[in-house]
């Protein structure tokens, strides 16, 4: 049965799922492109005034990365920000982000000098309170202090002053303890919805400085907001039926982010009490009912195909008919070793459980892939 996970013969028709990213600012990486494009060419609208300028920053010297800089020294200046927007949302938008999940991140760095001036916020628009969401970014010595505009929820950010770029979100997940702020992949804390400013009530997402009267430069590379379980592509699908009556799915959620290390698949309609494991490639292919099994395995190509089956990887489906496993992207298993994921890498998923068809035999998930930024 060994041998067949690394054969590879003709590639599978993909049956795609678009990535469903609602709105993004992309700086790209130095030379590509080689200039940072302004906001406005990618959708946004520029909010600047005296005292503030925004500018592209191409390259980021030292980071291998393009920019957005936004700078904004009006102390004490309420009102006068210099923000990237984008309009609120329709309430179809905003009711399906909080019934799926959103996740709003900003990839940063931080410049020295400022005090709790940078800052990226979403508000649904529903009603003048309790709907804006805004965290402010504060430098710290070695450290950047994250506020919760509207709670009071401080959170140290370790390390942000290196000089590199960091991660920071705001992230609702369907079903957790609300808006939680995520720092480098790590939730710190809650973030509290607060009445929006009347100068801005018609500003769904924006990033750059507040009009909080607090001063700041920084280094935007990349912003997006997303709905939160929809970050790959599905292939090979629908899956052979199982012993249920019904196909086995996989899905990812997280984040694309290498950084964040956050990656769940889920492998659904399984029969119960059945052993699975997830396998990883970053080539696609297909092998129709490899060693007897009823499925088909889409990993491999002209790619090596790794197997999650350390102890702590195992899992038994129980009776909701579900395996889940998080992906540590340092920790890649492959049939050499240990695998280290990158930026711009692309990697595919599947599961292969366990099943009684009517007797013993195994089969496979759909796939997912995801590209690493």
């Amino acid at each position: 049965m060994r041998s067949f996970l690394y054969s590879a013969l003709a590639l599978f028709t993909l049956h795609s799922i678009a990535l469903c990213q609602l709105v993004s600012y992309d700086a790209g990486e130095a030379g590509n492109p080689v200039v940072a494009p302004n906001p406005t060419s990618q959708g946004w609208g520029l909010t600047s005034s005296g005292g503030t300028s925004q500018t592209p920053i191409s390259p980021d010297v030292g980071t291998g990365l393009n920019a957005w800089e936004v700078v904004d020294l009006n102390s004490g200046a309420f009102g006068t920000p210099s923000m990237v927007t984008r309009p609120m949302f329709p309430s179809s938008v905003n009711n399906s982000l909080y019934q799926r999940g959103l996740e709003l991140t900003a990839v940063v760095r931080m410049l020295p000098g400022g005090t709790n001036g940078i800052c990226f916020s979403w508000a649904d628009g529903f009603t003048l309170s309790h709907n804006r969401y805004m965290i402010l970014l504060q430098e710290n010595g070695s450290d950047v202090i994250a506020h919760d505009w509207a709670g009071s929820g401080t959170y140290l950010c370790a390390g942000a002053m290196d000089g590199n770029y960091h991660h920071y979100a705001i992230r609702y997940v369907l079903g957790g303890p609300g808006m939680q702020f995520v720092y480098d992949g790590t939730v710190l804390g809650s973030v509290s919805g607060d009445i929006i400013s009347p100068l801005y009530n018609d500003v769904g997402v924006f990033f750059g400085s507040s009009y909080s009267g607090g001063t700041g430069a920084a280094r935007f590379n990349h912003v997006e907001l997303r709905y939160q379980d929809d970050i790959s592509t599905t292939y090979c699908s629908p899956a052979s039926q199982n012993s249920t009556g019904s196909a086995a799915e996989l899905t990812a959620t997280g984040s694309v982010f290498v950084a964040s290390k956050l990656l769940t698949l889920k492998a659904s309609n399984l029969p119960q009490n059945q052993i699975g494991i997830f396998l990883n490639s970053q080539g696609q292919g297909l092998v129709v009912n490899p060693g007897g099994s009823q499925g088909n395995l889409c990993l491999g190509g002209a790619s090596a195909i790794g197997r999650h089956n350390r102890p702590h990887e195992f899992g038994s489906s129980g009776s909701a008919g579900e395996i889940e496993l998080s992906v540590d992207w340092n920790d890649l298993p492959g049939p050499n070793g240990l695998q280290i994921a990158t930026a711009g890498q692309t990697w595919n998923f599947q599961c292969w459980y366990r099943d009684q068809n009517p007797g013993s035999t195994s089969n496979f998930s759909d796939a997912v892939s995801l590209t690493l930024q």
